[in-house]
């Protein structure tokens, strides 16, 4: 109930933004039939939908004014996202074993468990015969805003510059961390194919 409040709330504060019209050519004919596309979205509260068209709205150019007013919406419904996702990841979540009951395995680690607050995850390991989780890592939530300008609300950057994205399944409620390429100094490194995926269920 109180994520379903703040997406009204800000499909009534952000459809609050004046537009105006422009000149009339192909590029802002597109752009302008987009932006009508992704405030409907918006409208229906498919906040992760009216992201993405919002950026490609901004993308298409971003000098008119319907490009600017895109990226300010855009920006706005990231903080929101990730406000909702922080809640939905705050917790304990447990790793599924990502090796083969019929493989032996070559170290003595049992399980893995992640666990989630606002600012921190905190990664654990479970050594066979341990009475106890071992930390074996704390990460900072740094997410990646300056490395890219996609949609992206939820890639987060790890300290050794490895960037994973944390996902929810919405029919399982698993939840998905996604190895999606590499920060560097001059932006970032993309994963085309190939990609490391861990699933991990939440516990009560």
């Amino acid at each position: 109930m109180h994520l379903i409040r703040i997406k009204i709330f800000a499909v009534a504060f952000l459809l609050s933004i004046p537009v105006f019209s422009q000149d009339n050519n192909d590029t802002e004919d597109l752009q302008t039939k987009e932006f009508n596309l992704a405030n409907e979205y918006l409208k229906n509260a498919y906040l992760t939908t009216a992201i993405n068209s919002f950026y490609y709205v901004n993308r298409l150019n971003s000098k008119t004014l319907i490009g600017n007013i895109s990226v300010k919406r855009a920006d706005s419904l990231k903080i929101i996202l990730r406000k909702n996702l922080i809640t939905e990841l705050t917790g304990n979540w447990k790793m599924f074993d990502d090796v083969p009951s019929w493989v032996m395995r070559e170290d003595s680690i049992v399980g893995k468990m992640i666990q989630i607050n606002s600012n921190e995850i905190q990664f654990y390991e479970l050594i066979k015969n341990a009475k106890s989780w071992k930390l074996v890592k704390p990460e900072k939530i740094l997410y990646s805003d300056s490395l890219s300008g996609d949609s992206s609300y939820s890639e987060l950057i790890y300290s050794n510059n490895e960037i994973w994205q944390y996902s929810i399944d919405e029919k399982t409620g698993y939840l998905n961390l996604t190895y999606t390429g590499d920060k560097t100094e001059t932006g970032r490194t993309e994963i085309i194919c190939g990609t490391v995926t861990k699933t991990y269920f939440k516990l009560q």
